[in-house]
């Protein structure tokens, strides 16, 4: 860098120190001191539940039967519950040891931007499936919305087989993501 780009950088950086810390009170005089902080926002540490479903009972809408398409293997690992944000979500094993099919309740702060930004859209049941990361990189990340899905809310869908070699993952889950949909009533 030269020296010249060095002098405006450093001369950019004092202004905007400057100006972050000038504020004007009613007498128009300028005092300097840190500008005023806004109010924090308190949220609720969990997200209502619109389902009513707990964790344990998300599980039990998929059978080894309808996992068995996506597994490598005979797998005696059980399905793991677990929760994000008090919602239910659960972990279906693919394989022992690693490798999952994960899908849950989830309430993005933005579902909206979100689905917008998807890297690409599949049909699942009547609703859409929206994959979030680009290509096929051997696993799925996607979010999945129908007309019944409660309003900012979405199913969440993972898969994340140990074999990254796998394509199309978010198409191969359709059936057991509509089977999960269907439980929830959405």
């Amino acid at each position: 860098m030269t020296s010249r780009s060095s002098t405006i950088i450093a001369g950019l950086l004092v202004l905007f120190t400057l100006s972050a810390c000038t504020t004007t009170s009613d007498t128009s005089s300028e005092t300097l001191g840190p500008s005023p902080v806004p109010p924090v926002v308190e949220t609720p540490a969990t997200d209502p539940n619109p389902t009513g479903f707990s964790p344990e009972q998300l599980c039990e809408t998929l059978t080894p039967d309808d996992v068995a398409p996506l597994t490598d293997g005979e797998v005696t690992d059980a399905p793991t519950p677990t929760s994000f944000r008090g919602l239910p979500e659960c972990k279906w094993p693919v394989e022992n040891g690693y490798g999952w099919l994960k899908m849950g309740v989830f309430m993005p702060v933005d579902a909206n931007g979100l689905l917008a930004t998807a890297a690409r859209k599949y049909p699942v049941g009547d609703g859409m499936g929206y994959q979030l990361l680009p290509g096929d990189n051997g696993t799925c990340k996607a979010m999945v919305q129908t007309p019944r899905v409660p309003e900012g809310y979405v199913l969440s869908v993972d898969v994340n087989p140990s074999d990254d070699m796998e394509s199309n993952l978010c198409e191969k889950a359709v059936p057991q993501t509509e089977k999960v949909l269907k439980a929830l009533g959405w």
